[in-house]
């Protein structure tokens, strides 16, 4: 990946070279259109799940690890799958690892430094800023996992300052059966977003406002100024489904309520009250879907949201937008339609909360 940033935008250039903001309100690798990626605050991961944890009174950490390792192992198989056993003992692992590395610092998941590699038996790295450390860690078990040629074990102990060492080995227990985690895809539905884009490196004026810490891997939005990151949609995805699994029930409502509190606890009322243009452009922009129609009043929001990503997390947003724009309570439902557009409809209670 190219960190160096762009000459007009300040953006770094892969983020141009790699992904594509499409008029139906979707963000979508430029080689692997099906690939789509959504921009979220850190803060949020570590909420959403955090919330989940507490109300089932476990730690989501090891799912998280694995669900994650899942995921990222199918999509690096796909790019240095093609290298034999042999050109990776001429090599050594360094490439995955220096991809890794460079991804972390231009997606906002931190940086990475690689401490010691022996060819196809271990890795280790140091680990500064992770956007979120479970997800970080499964990142890593993937690359190891790749480069290893195999199952591997792996290892990690903290340092000051948000800071960690992970480790890696190869191990000898057969490679399970479930590490290439398939997610659906819909049709995408047609939009009618314009961007204006940087004349250079082709993405939109808008995601220029946020800054880019190459140094330490961070991205900042100045207005609010929370820390993002660009995630995978498959991750999340896989990441939820994996903690249904392991915890054996449909969560959905425990999803919607947990990113209810973050939107609630995270943003001012003035953030969150928005016209349906405003609420189309900040969906839109983030890659989570095209708002198709839109109905507020004191009593009732109702959106209908094209191509959405990660329903549920969209589903708790939209009450959080509610609530914190009428000061009531609501009541919240949601379905997804067609398998591509999710209808969410929020209706007052009784009682005020603001």
């Amino acid at each position: 990946m190219k960190t160096r940033p762009c000459s007009d935008c300040g953006v770094p250039e892969a983020i141009g070279r790699k992904y594509t903001w499409n008029v139906d309100g979707t963000i979508t690798e430029k080689d692997s259109p099906e690939r789509r990626v959504v921009i979220l605050e850190t803060d949020n991961l570590a909420m959403l799940f955090g919330i989940i944890g507490e109300e089932k009174q476990t730690s989501l950490d090891s799912i998280i690890v694995d669900a994650k390792r899942r995921s990222a192992t199918h999509y690096m198989q796909s790019m240095f799958g093609e290298l034999s056993v042999q050109a990776m003992q001429f090599l050594g692992m360094h490439p995955v690892f220096r991809y890794l590395s460079d991804r972390a610092l231009v997606l906002g998941y931190g940086k990475i430094k690689i401490v010691k590699v022996k060819r196809l038996r271990s890795a280790e790295i140091k680990v500064s800023w992770p956007h979120f450390q479970p997800i970080s860690l499964g990142d890593f078990a993937a690359a190891s996992q790749v480069s290893l040629r195999g199952p591997v074990k792996i290892a990690w102990e903290p340092l000051e300052q948000n800071r960690y060492i992970y480790r890696a080995a190869a191990s000898h227990l057969e490679r399970s059966s479930d590490d290439k985690a398939s997610i659906p895809v819909s049709p995408r539905l047609p939009g009618d977003i314009e961007y204006k884009m940087c004349d250079r490196c082709d993405v939109p004026l808008e995601i220029a406002r946020y800054q880019w810490n190459m140094e330490k891997g961070i991205i900042t939005d100045p207005l609010t100024a929370h820390r993002i990151t660009i995630c995978e949609v498959r991750d999340m995805e896989s990441v939820l489904a994996g903690i249904e699994r392991e915890l054996g029930n449909d969560l959905s409502d425990l999803f919607v309520s947990a990113q209810r509190q973050f939107v609630k606890s995270s943003f001012s009322q003035e953030e969150m009250r928005m016209s349906q243009q405003g609420y189309r452009r900040l969906l839109s922009l983030r890659g989570l879907g095209y708002l198709r129609d839109f109905e507020f009043d004191s009593t009732r929001m109702y959106m209908r949201i094209d191509n959405p990503a990660l329903p549920r997390i969209l589903a708790g947003s939209v009450a959080a937008f509610y609530e914190m724009s009428t000061g009531d309570h609501g009541e919240v439902r949601w379905q997804v339609e067609n398998e591509n557009s999710l209808v969410v409809t929020v209706e007052r209670t009784s009682g005020t909360i603001i």
